[in-house]
């Protein structure tokens, strides 16, 4: 059955793909395109729909509800009154299409750095939508007009909601993310407990997302060889090595920075010990190699300096001058140092049974 589940995971990435304003390239083909994307999607979920799995395991969450006057009170409260306006958007704009709709990341935590925490999402859509290209399509208008209200959040924000279906919850893998990044979240709609549904086909894979890891170690063997990282480029343009077009890719950058931070998260979920994202760096410690857990904090230390000299304000693509004296001009070696070593620890005897 591992192609249902292939399946399963490429239509799911098809409508996030649809729903985020990377797919607006689709309007250059004639306004009808969308709405043949929005078919083969909800074509594709009716059919997933239609087959039958064995559930192996049942976990449900109750986020705590988003309270407008508690979370925008401190010192950035403009900054907050943002994400207070995305969520007004969302009560007002999307409660005719989804089921729920949920923050998580640093800003449900509030641990965040201004303009450089994106805005993590958990929306369902209910089944009435899933269902039909009209709506599918009408709700597409509307996350492309809220993803304008998530870069007033973070400027460089690449990636917009992280939409879901009922069948992707009755059928849930790892692969799209790990509950336990929902355990600190907090709910700006919910009709109810959101409950998921491990399938036993669809079953915690041994070591999931180590061929992800593989595929970007060899883009980046590719770079230090060819010069270019062509892993989320920006208008066709890569990262390249040394800074070497730092006046057009931190963009580029952002992922970069950000893929690096996210490294402890990621391993350990691929060691099957998931786990959020802020508590994965103390757990690191003593499996990770000292110049891993070097350019992990060199990565934290960028995060945090950006709220106190750029924060929301920031415009264009150039690599601002404070970054680079505070990182390495050999990130690219350096990044590809951790990918190797993230693999060995995940391939080993000591953390793998073969």
């Amino acid at each position: 059955m591992n192609y249902l589940r292939e399946f399963h995971q490429s239509t799911n990435s098809l409508l996030n793909w649809f729903l985020d304003d990377r797919s607006i390239c689709l309007e250059r083909d004639g306004n009808h395109r969308p709405f043949e994307i929005a078919q083969q999607i909800s074509s594709a979920y009716n059919f997933i729909d239609s087959t039958h799995n064995e559930v192996s395991e049942v976990i449900s969450i109750n986020p705590d509800k988003f309270d407008a006057m508690t979370y925008t009170l401190g010192e950035d409260k403009s900054y907050l009154n943002i994400i207070d306006n995305m969520a007004s958007y969302v009560k007002s704009d999307f409660l005719n299409y989804i089921d729920c709709f949920l923050l998580h990341g640093s800003l449900a935590t509030k641990d965040y750095s201004i303009g450089w925490s994106d805005v993590d999402s958990f929306v369902v859509l209910n089944s009435k939508t899933v269902r039909s290209a009209r709506l599918l399509t009408e709700f597409r208008e509307k996350s492309l007009e809220l993803r304008r209200l998530f870069y007033d959040i973070c400027p460089l924000q690449h990636h917009g909601i992280m939409a879901y279906t009922n069948y992707d919850l009755n059928n849930y893998s790892s692969r799209f993310l790990p509950l336990e990044a929902l355990a600190d979240t907090v709910s700006i709609y919910s009709k109810e407990e959101l409950t998921f549904k491990k399938s036993r086909i669809l079953k915690q894979e041994k070591s999931p997302g180590l061929k992800r890891l593989k595929d970007i170690f060899n883009l980046t063997n590719d770079a230090l060889i060819n010069g270019e990282l062509f892993h989320h480029p920006y208008k066709g343009v890569g990262l390249k090595v040394k800074y070497k077009n730092h006046e057009n890719s931190m963009r580029q950058f952002f992922w970069f920075i950000g893929t690096i931070m996210t490294m402890p998260a990621f391993l350990l979920t691929a060691l099957n010990k998931p786990t959020l994202k802020k508590k994965s760096f103390d757990l690191v410690k003593g499996i990770y190699s000292d110049r891993s857990l070097e350019l992990i904090n060199d990565a934290t230390r960028v995060r945090n300096l950006w709220g106190v000299n750029e924060g929301v304000f920031y415009k264009g693509n150039s690599i601002p001058t404070w970054l680079r004296d505070n990182f390495s001009e050999d990130y690219m070696q350096r990044f590809r140092d951790l990918l190797k070593d993230s693999i060995d620890i995940i391939e080993s005897d000591s953390f793998c049974d073969h």
